[in-house]
């Protein structure tokens, strides 16, 4: 199976994101999140372009918090040089204290 097809039948099709489905999904998140890479840039310089995702940020301490809220309803991935998924809070601080995070 390519793996494009691997990732639709373990995660489903893909469905493009905006800056306000953060805001519904981060609600009720209690720690600091802003928007990051091509949304922020279009917001910034005010010039329109195309966009295939949308990139959160958070500061590195509170990934186990982001974590809890998500709990169950997104997987969470980190952008480290490649993409990894974090699963746990315990993974987080092993990858956190080796600079992978």
């Amino acid at each position: 199976m390519p793996p494009d097809d691997e990732n639709v039948r373990l995660y489903g099709p893909w469905e493009g994101r905006r800056p306000q489905d953060a805001a519904a999904l981060l609600e009720d998140y209690p720690g600091p999140w802003w928007i990051a890479g091509g949304w922020a840039i279009e917001a910034f310089t005010g010039v329109p372009r195309p966009h295939g995702d949308l990139d959160i940020g958070i500061p590195r301490t509170d990934v186990p918090l982001l974590l809890a809220h998500l709990q169950g309803r997104l997987h969470v991935w980190a952008a480290a040089g490649s993409l990894t998924p974090l699963t746990t809070a315990a993974a987080c601080r092993r990858r956190s204290k080796t600079g992978q995070l």
